[in-house]
């Protein structure tokens, strides 16, 4: 199952999503940022994503191995830290695009991308 996260879909996640797929998601931003690949989503066939992939999503909070984009992690020098304030620092971890696997194999993406015009 796709589902396409474009707008007013807030409760969706969680009122809709987990009573009928058992996944663990809720809406946790809308917001335009920098993405790259997770670890979960390094092992998906993604060719054309880019170093510079930027966009305007609706963001979910999910469990860990679910997210397969995630915000750019900047270094220490480009937030401005020093490297205690950086080993304090909680990197973002919302996605716009998750996948959720169940025990029985099948599978539900979301897709949050809002005005998305760059294929991947």
């Amino acid at each position: 199952v796709i589902v396409l996260g474009w707008e007013g879909v807030f409760d969706v996640p969680y009122n809709i999503l987990s009573p009928f797929f058992g996944v663990d998601w809720t809406f946790n931003a809308y917001t335009r940022e920098y993405l790259e690949l997770s670890t979960a989503g390094a092992t998906l066939p993604l060719p054309r994503l880019t170093k510079d992939f930027y966009v305007k999503s609706n963001l979910l909070a999910v469990p860990d191995g679910e997210a397969l984009l995630l915000p750019k992690r900047y270094s220490m020098e480009e937030l401005g830290m020093d490297a205690e304030d950086y080993r304090a620092y909680k990197h973002p971890t919302h996605t716009p695009l998750a996948l959720h696997r169940n025990a029985n194999g099948g599978r539900v993406c979301w897709v949050g991308f809002v005005n998305f015009n760059q294929p991947i």
